[in-house]
């Protein structure tokens, strides 16, 4: 773009019009003028230019995707529908959580050790669990065929969805949070992922984060008044 510059053309830059003799700066090390301009970017990422970027992703099978390089926090997770209108993905929040540590323990509930004394990891049983859940049972969404499952209990069709249950207002004092289905997110920082629940797999999401400005490392652009 006519009005960007490469981080690597900065650094060419400054080494030729201020490092060498007779300059202002004599001698320095090629390594220690990109630390300072990457940190000068991230600076600038979060002052001054758009820092919010975004990803269109396909949730897999394993209901997991890697954050970005840049990543540094989530602005707004969604998914898009068949019209391509965004719908947006809530947090976990007290629903679930990605554990950091999963050590496995012995009879006695102690943490069991390998020979150089650190702790012996398992998988986690939280995000198996979350994985396979029925989101239904969770935002108690309308499911036609646990509706007509209850249509008759006994014979007498007292079963939920029969004629003599009467559930009016049993979703009074629900939070509105739990009670969608768009789906939740769960920030995996342990594994640097997203986690998604089920009932998105082989969705599209947009992930909109905030980036630092260093996703293509060297080749990272900045306005040229900002040289």
């Amino acid at each position: 773009c006519h009005f960007l510059l490469t981080l690597k053309d900065v650094v060419n830059n400054f080494i030729v019009g201020y490092v060498g003799r007779s300059k202002l700066i004599p001698d320095v090390e090629r390594t220690d003028i990109i630390f300072h301009a990457k940190r000068g970017l991230q600076e600038f990422s979060y002052d001054t230019l758009k820092s919010i970027k975004s990803q269109e992703l396909t949730i897999p099978p394993s209901l997991s995707v890697i954050l970005p390089q840049d990543y540094v926090n989530y602005v707004r997770i969604s998914r898009i529908d068949d019209l391509g209108v965004q719908r947006i993905i809530y947090p976990s929040n007290n629903l679930t959580s990605s554990p950091y540590e999963m050590p496995i323990q012995d009879g006695y509930g102690t943490p069991t050790q390998d020979n150089f004394s650190e702790n012996l990891e398992g998988t986690s049983i939280t995000e198996e669990r979350w994985a396979n859940a029925n989101t239904n049972l969770i935002s108690q969404n309308f499911n036609l065929q646990l509706y007509n499952e209850g249509m008759d209990w006994a014979g007498y069709n007292w079963g939920y969805g029969g004629y003599w249950y009467w559930g009016w207002g049993e979703q009074y004092g629900m939070s509105p949070q739990y009670a969608q289905y768009n789906g939740w997110f769960t920030m995996n920082d342990r594994e640097g992922k997203v986690s998604f629940s089920s009932n998105l797999v082989g969705q599209i999401i947009i992930l909109e984060y905030i980036s630092d400005g260093l996703a293509y490392d060297l080749d990272s652009r900045v306005p040229k008044m900002a040289e």
